[in-house]
């Protein structure tokens, strides 16, 4: 895996809050440099303060400006390469509001993993070894926007990002103080509490999968009312909403709406593009009609074995056998 930060310029006023910064493009002629990327290598995207847009055109063919919204003049957004670069259909030359006209021929997508933190320019310049006063134009190598880090001072700028972002996270959760009222558990039965609590004791183990992290059982929304079973955090700081059922029958709708529900709500809360919050719907039985259709809509479905209870392990031994087994202790 290889390590960058690209430039982006400002983007138009009217881009949709919950769009994420996304993909790596260089001009014409940079194919050599953007052809270095690979699948699954880590990006930081710097947002610079201002730059020029591509003009519009309007339905008789003239052409206008698009409003631009002011650059934050930081690194906004980690992602991660999807596949290596390409040239797409349509990428052709364009006339931009600064009177300029460029080709930004070539395209690595990217998708993304965490846009919740932020480094000043002054700040994150010298961790990679420059001034803190340059303003990055004609940045990275022949001038094309892209630069290769080294995997020390990445390490260096994600501890910093992720920093940021937890403290913008900490403080949103200690401000859900108002509004609405929580009613109770509503009759949680027994399996149902004990699926949840397991999750929460060792997600990685019981969901089968490494570096998941606890973030907080039963996340509260207290304007509605609304709780997550459990709300983790995965290997990349992008937050798992876990609806736990006890079984989903193939006519089951509850736990795969409530996924969509709490995915949304927290991609909202936490400010977040909804492609970097996860939602998972994890019971002892689910059905594969279920699996399927939760599938097309992005919901991740894991079936977590029941534990073996001492109990169930005797009815299949010998008569003889279960009283050295009922010595041993209540669990196995």
């Amino acid at each position: 895996m290889s390590y960058w930060l690209t430039t982006h310029w400002p983007r138009p006023q009217d881009t949709p809050a919950s769009e994420p910064y996304a993909d790596v493009w260089v001009k014409d002629g940079q194919l050599k440099v953007i052809r270095k990327l690979a699948a699954g290598d880590m990006i930081f995207i710097y947002e610079s303060k201002s730059g020029p847009l591509p003009l519009r055109h309007n339905p008789d063919g003239s052409t206008y400006k698009a409003p631009k919204a002011a650059g934050k003049e930081g690194i906004v957004a980690l992602v991660r390469v999807a596949h290596p670069a390409e040239q797409p259909p349509d990428s052709v030359e364009a006339q931009y509001d600064n009177g300029q006209t460029m080709w930004w021929r070539y395209r690595a997508p990217t998708e993304p993993v965490n846009s919740g933190g932020f480094i000043p320019r002054t700040v994150f310049l010298p961790l990679i070894g420059q001034n803190p006063a340059y303003t990055l134009r004609g940045f990275g190598e022949n001038h094309s926007g892209v630069k290769q880090l080294t995997a020390r001072q990445f390490t260096a700028l994600r501890n910093m990002y992720e920093a940021s972002a937890d403290r913008k996270d900490r403080k949103r959760v200690e401000s859900n103080t108002r509004g609405g009222q929580f009613g109770g558990l509503g009759g949680e039965g027994d399996v149902h509490r004990d699926l949840k609590e397991r999750i929460a004791a060792d997600p990685s183990a019981v969901l089968g999968e490494d570096g998941l992290s606890l973030y907080k059982v039963e996340f509260p929304f207290n304007c509605t009312g609304d709780r997550i079973d459990v709300v983790l955090r995965d290997k990349d700081k992008r937050f798992v909403a876990v609806e736990v059922e006890v079984e989903c029958d193939r006519n089951h709708l509850a736990g795969a709406l409530q996924c969509m529900k709490y995915r949304a709500m927290l991609a909202y809360y936490f400010e977040r593009p909804l492609k970097e919050v996860r939602c998972i719907l994890a019971a002892h039985k689910i059905a594969s009609e279920v699996n399927a259709r939760c599938a097309a809509f992005e919901i991740e479905t894991i079936m977590v074995a029941r534990p073996i209870s001492p109990n169930t392990v005797a009815a299949f031994l010998p008569s003889a056998v279960q009283p050295l087994l009922a010595s041993r202790g209540p669990t196995l």
